[in-house]
């Protein structure tokens, strides 16, 4: 069993607010806000998410939305920054969920489910149930892909694939297994060991092939880890120097697309 919850920790981070965490979770959040690169680096995804899934909406006409390994809603998620939008949740952890849903409240728009990905048959239903047969969907797996390995992750897509319309789109990241690690990145990938969860970070290569049958319309860094000694300091592509531009970038971004 889990000694923390990564879920709480993220969400603390996101809002700043440490209230709701258990002594070890505490002491976890703490380590990493004192990582500083590593709490700037969620939240630059955390914002990328938020900026793509309102271009997803008025650039593509997706309004009807799936978040896998959802987490916490907090300030800023998909049934926030678009209201008139239908939304399903999902994540594994059954503590998170009743706390989702009680954050939610009565909302016919909204849907939060306890799910596990690596359990299709059982997560399906509940997708037929709220958008009904072959939805044209965006689904925003921002943070999550990391914490599955390939195979599970494969069958993932999939499904996903089999079960959503034409004109359906996935936002989904990376964690490029080319990018620097210096001893601060393995203390942050121990931590979440203690959550009984292991990293995968994956070549491009390796991670269209996961994403197969979905089409990658395009690819582009969310952040840059830029090795600073024992640590890396997160920057965006405009606040690289030249010599910079030449590392591979730390998160990057797939969009994906049904024809």
């Amino acid at each position: 069993m889990p000694i923390y919850r990564p879920g709480y920790v993220m969400a603390a981070i996101y809002e700043d607010d440490e209230s709701g965490l258990m002594p070890l979770e505490r002491l976890i959040y703490r380590i990493i806000c004192a990582l500083g690169p590593y709490k700037r680096a969620v939240r630059e995804r955390w914002l990328y998410a938020r900026r793509e899934t309102i271009r997803m909406h008025k650039e593509h006409g997706i309004n009807d939305f799936i978040v896998p390994g959802a987490g916490i809603p907090t300030a800023g998620h998909v049934h926030e920054v678009l209201s008139s939008a239908r939304v399903l949740y999902i994540d594994k952890d059954s503590t998170i969920v009743r706390e989702a849903n009680k954050l939610i409240g009565e909302n016919p728009n909204v849907c939060y489910i306890q799910g596990d990905l690596r359990r299709w048959d059982e997560i399906v239903h509940r997708c037929r149930e709220f958008f009904g047969p072959s939805p044209k969907v965006g689904v925003v797996f921002i943070g999550s892909t990391y914490f599955i390995p390939d195979s599970d992750l494969r069958n993932f897509f999939s499904n996903l694939y089999e079960f959503a319309g034409p004109g359906s789109r996935m936002l989904v990241d990376n964690i490029n297994a080319e990018i620097p690690k210096p001893p601060a990145h393995h203390l942050a990938w121990n931590l979440y060991r203690l959550s009984g969860n292991r990293l995968y970070a994956r070549s491009d290569e390796e991670f269209r092939s996961i994403l197969s049958p979905w089409r990658v319309d395009e690819v582009e860094p969310i952040f840059y880890a830029v090795p600073t000694g024992f640590t890396i300091k997160i920057k965006l592509y405009e606040e690289l120097t030249e010599e910079e531009k030449k590392l591979p970038p730390g998160i990057v971004s797939y969009k994906a697309v049904k024809d």
